[in-house]
C-alpha cells in the first residue's frame, strides 16, 4: 500500500492537533485571555461575597483544603448569609453561556480551517478568518444540535426514562427505593447515562463540523450523513482521537491543581494555568479531528473507480470521424 492510500492512527491525527495548536502561540494567549475575562463577570461577584460572608471561617483553611473540598454546612451557611447571590449570578450567568457557546463556533471555525489549511499563517487575523467563514454553517449545525439535546433529556429525564427507573424504584422514586444505596445507584447510574449521551453528541456535533471542512461543504445536513456514515464506519479511531485528548485534559486539571498545592503557588495561578490545558486541548481534538476527516474524504476518493488510463479518441476530434466517414462511402 502506497504512502498516499495508509491511513494514520488516531494518536497521529491528535498529535498533529497539538503541533497545530501549539505552534499559534498568539492565539492560544488570545483564547486564555478571553476565557478569563468571560469569566469575570460571574468570578467577581462570588468572590465579592466569599470575601464578605466566609472571612470569619479564614481558619478553617488551615486543617480542611478549601481548594479540593469545603464541608456542605460552610456552603449552606454562605447560601444563607448572601441569599440574593445565586439569582444574581444566574441572571448574568445564562446570556454569558449562550455567547460562549456561540462564541465557541467562531473559535471552532479557526482551529478546523487552520487544520485545513497549514501553510503557516499563525496569525490571529488568519485564525479568525477561517472561523467567521465557518462561523454561519456551524451555527446551522448548531440550531440542529439543540434538537438533539433536547431529545436527548426528554429520553432520559422524560417518559422513558422514568419508564425504567419504575422497573427498579417503587414509582419510580428514590425515596420509596428498598433500601438506599438501590435509590443512589438508580439515581448515578441515570446521571452518568445522560452525561455520557451529552458527550457522545458533543462528539458528533464536532464530527459534523469537521467533515464539512474537510470537504469544503457548507449544508448542516450533509455534515449530520456524513459524520454518521463515519461514526459507524469509524467509530473506535473516533474514540480514540478524542478520548485520549479528553484524558490529557483531565490530567492536565489533576496536575496544575496538584502542583498549585505541592508548590503553595498563589491561587491566582489557576486562573491562567487550568484555561491554559483546555484551550491547547481544545485546540488540539478540533484540528485533529479535521485531519482525520480530511484523509477520510481523501481515501473515499480514491477508492472510487479511477478513470481508464488510456481513454478512446473522440469521434468529433480534428474532424476525423467525418474524414473516415467519407472513406466508408
Amino acid at each position: 500500500m502506497s504512502a498516499a492510500n495508509q491511513e494514520r492512527g488516531a494518536l497521529a491525527h491528535l498529535s498533529n492537533g497539538f503541533r497545530i495548536a501549539l505552534a499559534r502561540p498568539r492565539v492560544v494567549i488570545f483564547l486564555v485571555g478571553l476565557s478569563v475575562f468571560l469569566a469575570l463577570p460571574v468570578a467577581m461577584p462570588v468572590h465579592q461575597s466569599a470575601a464578605a460572608e466566609l472571612g470569619r471561617f479564614a481558619s478553617l483553611s488551615e486543617t480542611v483544603d478549601l481548594l479540593v473540598s469545603a464541608p456542605r454546612w460552610l456552603l449552606e451557611a454562605w447560601a444563607r448569609q448572601d441569599s440574593n447571590l445565586a439569582s444574581s449570578t444566574s441572571g448574568i450567568l445564562a446570556p454569558l453561556m449562550l455567547f460562549s457557546s456561540l462564541l465557541g463556533l467562531l473559535i471552532a471555525g479557526g482551529w478546523m480551517a487552520c487544520a485545513r489549511e497549514d501553510k503557516g499563517r499563525h496569525a490571529l487575523s488568519a485564525f479568525f478568518e477561517g472561523g467567521g467563514l465557518w462561523f454561519f454553517p456551524f451555527f446551522r449545525v448548531w440550531v440542529m444540535g439543540l434538537l438533539i439535546y433536547a431529545f436527548n433529556a426528554w429520553l432520559i429525564w422524560g417518559m422513558p426514562g422514568d419508564w425504567v427507573v419504575e422497573k427498579f424504584l417503587p414509582d419510580g422514586k428514590v425515596d420509596r427505593a428498598i433500601s438506599e444505596n438501590t435509590g443512589r445507584w438508580v439515581n448515578h447510574t441515570r446521571e452518568a447515562i445522560f452525561l455520557l449521551a451529552l458527550l457522545k453528541i458533543e462528539i458528533f456535533l464536532d464530527l459534523a463540523r469537521a467533515s464539512m471542512v474537510a470537504r469544503e461543504r457548507r449544508s448542516a445536513i450533509g455534515g449530520f450523513i456524513r459524520a454518521t456514515g463515519l461514526w459507524l464506519r469509524r467509530f473506535p479511531r473516533i474514540l480514540r482521537l478524542v478520548g485520549v485528548g479528553y484524558v490529557l485534559e483531565g490530567g492536565w486539571i489533576f496536575a496544575t491543581l496538584a502542583t498549585v498545592q505541592w508548590m503553595a503557588w498563589p491561587m491566582v495561578t489557576l486562573v491562567f494555568l487550568l484555561p491554559l490545558g483546555r484551550v491547547i486541548c481544545r485546540g488540539a481534538r478540533l484540528a485533529g479531528l479535521a485531519t482525520f476527516c480530511g484523509e477520510q474524504s481523501r481515501l473515499q476518493m480514491q477508492s472510487q473507480t479511477p478513470l481508464p488510463t488510456d481513454p478512446p479518441e473522440a469521434l468529433l476530434q480534428d474532424g476525423t470521424a467525418w474524414a473516415g466517414g467519407e472513406a466508408d462511402v
